[in-house]
């Protein structure tokens, strides 16, 4: 069941990458958002906990997102580093739950992290 989940999280975030090549950069952060939700909704726990993820996912993703997105050139295409995107996402959620003593919420986390990675 847990390789399922992982290969379910993988076509979501492969989607959203494809998607990032072929529009322009905000549509991109939405984009990314909604797939971040999606990705998420597969934590065992996450109906339990919906609003603390949403808020934790919510408190970093503009910044980590306007740190690992490139806009380009005229030579260059737009780029997204998507590995350091999801590994400062996973470092900051998981750090200020463990701050706020969500630990329920950091084992998610960490389980969603490790499957992802």
């Amino acid at each position: 069941m847990e390789k399922l989940g992982g290969i379910i999280v993988a076509l979501l975030i492969g989607g959203g990458i494809l998607w990032m090549r072929t529009s322009d950069k905000s549509e991109n952060k939405q984009e990314l958002s909604n797939v971040a939700y999606e990705v998420l909704a597969t934590i065992p726990n996450y109906s339990d906990h919906e609003s603390d993820y949403d808020y934790y996912f919510e408190m970093y993703h503009d910044d980590v997102f306007e740190d690992h997105y490139s806009i380009g050139s005229k030579r260059v295409a737009p780029s997204f580093d998507e590995d350091g995107y999801w590994t400062v996402m996973f470092t900051s959620m998981i750090t200020t739950a463990t701050a706020d003593g969500e630990d329920e919420v950091v084992e998610g986390l960490e389980q969603l992290r490790d499957d992802m990675f």
